[in-house]
């Protein structure tokens, strides 16, 4: 007999919709903003990741998602859920072990291509200097979003599905809104290499649930608050540095 889902499951996901869609909301409502203002330069100068072809520029867009989502998923809800997870299906610790970590790898997977794809379609909205002023919105909405202590997410409950399938389906649902995607647009978008922002801002999400699975538990709470807490206010100061520049306030 199927067990029914719980209200607390419910509105685990409700919020994390929420939060999703107040995030997209974000996203139509800058470039909405960019299209009244600068309609003329629509479709100048065409977006074309093929054109320019420099090893630099790749490296640009790889490094960088790769540790913008490892400095903001550790510690995030995609890690906490990720060792919730192995703490759900831990025997035999082998194998389950196993199918958990390949099921958070299709997640982290896939929400790096939706945002790569998503990046790809933005930045053809954009002018150059606006393409950068996103990535600083990005960085700005997840720095304040790390200083801004949330609760800790709803942990999941054990099902009769394979630990695959089960950490697969919860870890993309309920990272959906997350910062990680979000920063893996504003890369791809500002350096015009979506594939391999998508590709670096992957190996960063899966390093740093890696990473706070074997240290996670040796930290306590309030440090990872701080930890966070510092990393957020680097990204503010990043997003600041980024808009004076797109915007030539550098002097």
């Amino acid at each position: 007999m199927r067990r029914p889902v719980s209200a607390a499951v419910l509105a685990a996901i409700q919020s994390d919709c929420q939060y999703g869609m107040s995030q997209t909301g974000i996203i139509i409502a800058f470039i909405c903003g960019q299209m009244l203002f600068t309609p003329h330069l629509l479709g100048n100068d065409g977006y074309s990741p093929c054109r320019n072809l420099c090893h630099r520029q790749v490296m640009d867009a790889l490094m960088l998602a790769l540790l913008l989502c490892l400095f903001v998923e550790s510690g995030g809800k995609m890690s906490i859920l990720y060792r919730a997870l192995h703490h759900l299906y831990d025997t035999p610790p082998n194998r389950q072990g196993m199918a958990i970590s390949l099921g958070m790898i299709i997640a982290v997977a896939a929400h790096a291509a939706i945002a790569a794809c998503a990046g790809y379609f933005i930045a053809q909205m954009l002018t150059p200097e606006a393409r950068w002023l996103f990535l600083a919105l990005a960085l700005a909405s997840s720095g304040a979003s790390l200083l801004w202590s949330k609760k800790s997410p709803f942990l999941p409950e054990k099902r009769r599905a394979s630990p695959l399938f089960s950490s697969a389906l919860i870890l993309f649902l309920r990272g959906l809104g997350e910062n990680g995607p979000f920063l893996i647009i504003g890369v791809a978008t500002a350096t015009a290499w979506p594939a391999f922002a998508g590709i670096g801002g992957a190996m960063g999400s899966i390093a740093a649930c890696f990473l706070m699975r074997g240290v996670g538990p040796a930290l306590s709470p309030q440090t990872t608050r701080i930890i966070r807490a510092i990393i957020g206010c680097g990204l503010l100061v990043a997003a600041l540095f980024i808009s004076a520049q797109a915007m030539g306030l550098n002097g």
